[in-house]
């Protein structure tokens, strides 16, 4: 009996013992073999072990980089609960597990991670001569829950920094006897946008099903990965998805994907951080896509409120100046942040991707795919061209683009285009490409309501004469079958009015005044058919040199044959009670405003009950401009000859500037001295506005001109014995107007008292 008691007391305190310093020893234990079993320093703040009920509680995790005091895990609380009682039959199983506050660094270098040591050691063969059980392991884990996870992931090149935080991992069970695993994961993106992912996937086939949503991620930390191929200081947006995925993890060009994903309010920029492109939404809905079945098919692909700048400069275009070849020679690209040999696709995700779709596209040469709607909506586009040394620019606003649906067994894929061009051209285009052979196509264009002044810099440049007025409708209708191109087009030009001839080293040697007039019917309008055709394949066959030659014989044949035009254009003229144009920076009466104004004073005269309504309208920018480049070049003049006495106002007499071009590759190196502006996209007026004080000091100057164009009108209706109440002056309000607006003008219009 005594014995007895001896043995259960011993049983007793063995397990007291047990029970006391378990815990303490396995501190220990961790502490003291972690670097020797996995090469890394475990550092524990407590842990606390109770046998009885088979529970763990673990504070203050921490594992070291290898051969570094810096953190690659840290785990705040860890909480797991052992089934004693079947772990004597062998089966080991773990109720629950639950980690709080879990921080992981992931450390990418080339084709090095800063835990590959860790795999190695895990992944290691057994070198022990123990012959290995045949029995089965059987396992089985509970729920298992993380919170407050953070994932920080680093690569050294590029240098991107991606961060996940706040997340949520929950895995129901695992257990050896099933193949199949549910995770659920939530996170935080670099402390803005957010994702969830639900997957399923089988441990025993590899298959996976996977249901993504992510919410206005920024693509913002993923900018470094365009740094070898865009000269640009930014692109980025938002991305948002909902989508489907099926696949196996073995044969990745092969899934099925279905749901929606979206990159909002996009922004493209120069090197200079201006805006090139960019956009409010594009959405890509996708119905059903199964690379294995060859299946692509979409929903809805829409493009909200995009926006493009184009510029054509001397030095090409800035579209494809944004584009950058990698330099190959580069020891970035042979030796990535110190790892020899790495190519730019193993850190570089876009690059991967690309090289996906490639594998994807080689093994198929035959597709099912369709597409039931693609838009563009809203869009705006800006075409500068500074190629003729004129500030030419063309907005495209209100920019629609619409396909009907199509799939792979249609013939044609059509698009209705339509736009708004510089506020008042009405753009209205059908366009229908060959479903096989996109190089085949069949456009209809239509444009109404065009003001010719618009294009003054090329007509300037090529036919050294401006056009003061026009309004243009233009119809073409063009086919290209097999690169043969068939094009009839109509031009129609109400209302043309010629300027003076300038000097001009580009411009045809074309009397246009002449040829225009000639070429004007009775009603002052030219109606042109301009046919065209040509081959594509002709690599020296440009359409649109095509087009100027044909319009440049038009002139030349309207100048030696005038006699028939001429007998189509008899008529009467009422221009002069029109309007009373100026001409830039005007402001006295001179003989054409004389003649206006002695017609519009007659007929107050010879009807007395009339009155004079006259509305004057501007193009603000126009003016200042020629007020910049005005005063910068008198101002250029007089530092040039050290006489300022001839100066009127910082200005010199019209009559002296016609000696000098702002043209002056002198003056241009003046200019750039004084405003330390070099950039070819710059334009001259914009550096001689730098010049002059800005944009406000020309604004005043542009109000005082036109005062006194005011009162220099009713000065000269008064002395011509109008009285003053037979009219008004006043300032057209309308902003639209005043921007298409060419030369500064006064709209006459009659009425009674």
């Amino acid at each position: 009996m005594s014995s007895l008691i001896a043995f259960t007391g011993f049983i007793l305190v063995f397990l007291i013992f047990i029970f006391l310093f378990i815990s303490p020893i396995a501190h220990w234990a961790i502490e003291k073999y972690a670097p020797e079993y996995i090469g890394r320093t475990v550092l524990l703040r407590d842990i606390h072990i109770n046998p009885l009920t088979g529970s763990m509680h673990i504070e203050g995790l921490t594992m070291k980089e290898q051969n570094s005091d810096q953190v690659f895990i840290y785990v705040g609380q860890t909480h797991l609960k052992l089934n004693i009682p079947k772990l004597f039959t062998g089966f080991y199983q773990i109720d629950s597990v639950f980690i709080d506050s879990l921080d992981v660094q992931i450390v990418q270098d080339g084709y090095v991670f800063n835990f590959d040591d860790l795999m190695m050691t895990l992944l290691a063969e057994d070198s022990s001569n123990v012959e290995p059980s045949s029995d089965t392991l059987k396992y089985a884990v509970g729920k298992t829950s993380l919170q407050q996870v953070k994932l920080v992931y680093l690569n050294k090149y590029p240098e991107v920094r991606l961060e996940l935080s706040n997340g949520k991992i929950l895995i129901p069970e695992i257990a050896w006897n099933k193949n199949a695993i549910h995770i659920e994961a939530h996170s935080i993106v670099n402390n803005a946008g957010s994702f969830e992912a639900a997957m399923d996937y089988n441990m025993a086939s590899f298959d996976y099903h996977l249901v993504l949503q992510a919410n206005e991620v920024s693509t913002k930390p993923l900018f470094p990965y365009f740094g070898d191929y865009l000269n640009s200081t930014k692109a980025e947006g938002f991305f948002s998805a909902k989508m489907q995925l099926r696949g196996n993890v073995d044969q990745p060009t092969l899934f099925a994907l279905k749901g929606k994903m979206q990159l909002d309010g996009f922004e493209l920029t120069d090197a200079y951080d201006d805006k090139q492109l960019g956009w409010k939404q594009f959405s890509i809905e996708i119905d059903s896509i199964n690379t294995a079945g060859n299946l692509y098919r979409f929903d809805n692909i829409v493009l909200s409120d995009p926006y493009l700048l184009f510029t054509l400069t001397p030095n090409g275009d800035n579209l494809s100046g944004l584009m950058r070849v990698p330099d190959t020679t580069s020891a970035q690209l042979q030796t990535m942040a110190g790892t020899e040999g790495t190519p730019a696709g193993v850190v570089n995700p876009f690059i991967m991707f690309a090289e996906l779709v490639g594998e994807i596209a080689e093994q198929y040469s035959k597709n099912e795919y369709g597409l039931n709607r693609f838009a563009i909506e809203n869009g705006t586009i800006v075409y500068n061209d500074f190629l003729t040394n004129e500030k030419f620019s063309v907005l495209f606003e209100n920019f629609n683009a619409q396909s009907a649906s199509f799939n792979d067994s249609s013939k044609v894929v059509k698009f209705d285009i339509s736009t708004l061009m510089n506020r008042y051209g009405n753009v209205n285009a059908k366009l229908a490409v060959d479903n096989n052979n996109y190089k085949d196509f069949d456009l209809k264009l239509n444009i109404n309501s065009l003001t010719m002044s618009i294009f003054n810099p090329y007509t300037k440049y090529y036919v050294a004469h401006p056009f003061w007025r026009g309004d243009i409708s233009f119809t073409n209708t063009t086919s290209v079958k097999d690169g043969a191109l068939k094009s009839n087009n109509r031009l129609i030009v109400k209302q043309i009015k010629v300027g003076d001839k300038i000097k001009s080293d580009s411009a045809f040697n074309i009397p246009v005044k002449l040829a225009v007039a000639i070429l004007r019917d009775r009603k002052g309008n030219i109606d042109l058919e301009i046919p065209i055709e040509g081959s594509l394949k002709d690599p020296d066959y440009k359409w649109g040199k095509a087009a100027l030659k044909i319009l440049k014989n038009l002139l030349i044949k309207a100048v030696a044959a005038p006699f028939d035009l001429l007998a189509r254009a008899i008529g009467g003229n009422p221009e002069d009670l029109k309007m009373i144009t100026f001409d830039p920076l005007q402001d006295s009466i001179s003989q054409p405003q004389r003649q206006n104004l002695d017609a519009m004073s007659k007929v107050l005269t010879e009807k007395p009950e009339m009155t004079l309504k006259l509305v004057f309208r501007y193009n603000p920018g126009l003016e200042r401009d020629e007020m910049a480049v005005r005063k910068a070049l008198s101002q250029w003049i007089i530092e040039k000859t050290n006489n300022s006495s001839l100066s009127v106002d910082g200005s010199l007499p019209a009559d002296s500037l016609r000696l000098y071009s702002p043209n002056d590759s002198l003056f241009g190196q003046w200019l750039i001295s004084k405003t330390k502006l070099t950039s070819p996209a710059i334009s001259l007026q914009d550096k001689c506005l730098k010049v002059i004080g800005g944009k406000e000091a020309a604004d005043a100057m542009v109000n005082e001109l036109n005062k006194r164009r005011d009162l220099a009108v009713r000065d000269y209706l008064l002395k011509a014995g109008v009285a003053e109440d037979r009219f008004t002056l006043q300032s057209n309000p309308d902003e639209h107007i005043n921007l298409n607006t060419p030369l500064p003008t006064y709209d006459a219009s009659f009425d009674v008292k």
